[in-house]
């Protein structure tokens, strides 16, 4: 049985992973589940899409998860990809369309 890290510690280590890693790793184990979680949920990006209004509805009625949420991004800014040629003139792959970035604080319960 490997020893046990105090809950501090593995939301340090946790901290250093990816989004991707993060929902890997909350598969692992219950005490990495409990910190990958508490990273995962503590920021949520709310985008102007039927599926993104959802999700955010099923976090916020979550009972544990809502709890979690400290910030919310309401992101309403559409970026689309540009071809190969218009990349190599312009220097970046994303041309920003108008739209607004609304962030708000959630205070802990």
């Amino acid at each position: 049985m490997a020893p046990k890290l105090p809950p501090e510690i593995l939301l340090m280590i946790t901290s250093l992973a990816d989004t991707a890693t993060l929902r890997s790793l909350r598969l692992t184990s219950r005490a990495i589940c409990a910190s990958a979680t508490q990273l995962l949920f503590r920021t949520i990006t709310l985008f102007d899409r039927d599926d993104s209004c959802n999700a955010v509805e099923s976090i916020m009625r979550h009972p544990s998860l809502r709890g979690l949420v400290r910030k919310i991004y309401l992101q309403t800014v559409e970026q689309d990809y540009v071809s190969e040629i218009q990349f190599c003139e312009s220097r970046s792959p994303w041309i920003p369309k108008m739209g607004i970035v609304v962030f708000f604080w959630i205070n802990a319960p």
